[in-house]
């Protein structure tokens, strides 16, 4: 997927996740999870284009003042103009911040939906099998764990304090499989597919988890 450039005037800092709505469709022979989400960006227009504003707006007065002379000038100038230099760059300050943020803002939503994503996972329970995009099905009896797992290979624990941009994963006879990436739904959507996933796919095997070996 090409991402889609931004403009060299266009400050954002992106989010390390992604604002992600999870959709769930039930039937008898199939749970499907549905989860699209897209990048969140954060402006920094305050604190680039702003103080650009602000200081432009007190050199054009400071060159005003000069040109009239303002110490020569009639004592109601000079406080005019002392409340200009006080007042004026305050206010370019968010009147600029707020004129390329809004100039900037389809150009940020045209990154955010070249970089959405959207990730479908299916339980087949006819076939008993994991279906996700661009994968073959994963058979249930093939699955030994899922795991919410970070980028430094840490499991991640509910009742420890852990980073919660983390991976969800199976863990297989083939080995690990990405189910979602880190970025795409917050901590709160993972654990609850987390324990759908475990509830359904490893419930059906407990019998040959209680001979296999303890994960």
């Amino acid at each position: 997927m090409q991402t889609e450039q931004r403009p060299w005037w266009v400050f954002a800092i992106q989010m390390p996740l992604f604002d992600t709505v999870l959709q769930e469709d039930h039937r008898p022979d199939a749970r499907r999870y549905i989860l699209e989400g897209a990048p969140d960006f954060r402006s920094l227009h305050w604190v680039t284009y702003g103080p650009a504003f602000a200081a432009l707006t007190a050199l054009a007065l400071g060159i005003v003042a000069w040109n009239l002379d303002i110490r020569t000038q009639p004592g109601g100038v000079k406080m005019l103009f002392a409340c200009l230099l006080a007042g004026a760059p305050v206010l370019m300050w968010g009147v600029g911040g707020a004129l390329i943020g809004a100039a900037s803002r389809k150009a940020l939503e045209r990154q955010r939906d070249a970089l959405r994503q959207r990730v479908e996972i299916t339980l087949d329970l006819q076939t008993r099998t994991l279906r996700l995009p661009q994968r073959e099905p994963i058979p249930f009896a093939a699955i030994r764990n899922f795991r919410l797992m970070s980028d430094a290979g840490v499991y991640y624990q509910p009742d420890e304090a852990a980073s919660s941009i983390v991976h969800l994963i199976a863990e297989t006879n083939q080995g690990q499989i990405a189910i979602l990436p880190k970025e795409l739904g917050n901590i709160k959507q993972k654990l609850q597919i987390l324990s759908q996933l475990e509830a359904i796919v490893l419930g059906r095997s407990a019998e040959a988890a209680q001979t296999g070996t303890t994960q």
